[in-house]
């Protein structure tokens, strides 16, 4: 459930930043004062997306990041289309846009918390060694996920004349929301324990392909750079 493969790590920087760079963007259009802090979130994603890419070596902290990326893209897409059609078709005010963004935002803030309560006798990964073996081969759904994305931004524009495709389209957002949730449920719950285990244990678990990570990295001039900067914690 969480791909720690060479190939994700390489690839996943770029796609997290793009989809910043993307979805709120869409936001800010609909909503002009939240430009300020789309600006700020822009660099804020350029500079995790940096890190997780040429510094990281931390599975807890890649993993959450991971679950980020993954549980945010149909929450970020249905508040789109909310603050979208609240500005062109509902002709709702900014002030009752921006509640009903937060509501939806909060909930899956709400759900998640109580996700990571849940007590599962078997989870995805285990320590060994002091990195992170994960049982489970990677799940290629998500690739699905932001071609829905992108393809849900493309149409409404051209659809939107059709009075029911705004409601439709953030009904499917919520529905493949929650499937995501359902779907990454052992790994919100499991990531918890293993942090506490890291803690216990003073010490940061790694990913179980660390070399060929390292590898990579140290044939590339901006993760040499990188760690010239800040060094990797071990």
């Amino acid at each position: 459930m969480v791909d720690t493969s060479l190939w994700r790590i390489r690839r996943s920087g770029l796609a997290f930043f793009l989809y910043v760079a993307m979805m709120p963007g869409f936001m800010t259009l609909a909503l002009p004062f939240l430009l300020v802090p789309y600006l700020l979130s822009l660099v804020a994603a350029l500079a995790m997306a940096l890190y997780q890419t040429y510094v990281n070596e931390s599975f807890t902290r890649y993993a959450r990041w991971y679950l980020f990326l993954n549980l945010s893209v149909a929450p970020i897409l249905g508040i789109t289309l909310l603050c979208t059609y609240g500005d062109k078709d509902a002709h709702w005010s900014d002030a009752k846009t921006f509640l009903l963004s937060v509501a939806v935002a909060l909930f899956c803030v709400l759900l998640y918390a109580a996700m990571k309560r849940i007590d599962y006798r078997q989870l995805p990964f285990d320590s060994r060694r002091e990195r992170v073996i994960c049982f489970n081969s990677p799940n290629r759904h998500d690739r699905l996920a932001m071609l829905g994305a992108g393809l849900s931004c493309t149409l409404y524009p051209l659809l939107r004349d059709k009075a029911e495709l705004p409601l439709w389209l953030m009904a499917l957002s919520a529905s493949f929301g929650l499937y995501q949730f359902l779907h990454y449920r052992k790994v919100i719950a499991g990531l918890p324990r293993l942090h506490a285990e890291e803690r216990r244990l003073k010490t940061t678990y790694t990913f179980e392909n660390i070399e060929e990570i390292r590898q990579w990295r140290a044939r590339s001039p901006l993760a040499r750079l990188f760690a010239r900067l800040a060094p990797p914690p071990h």
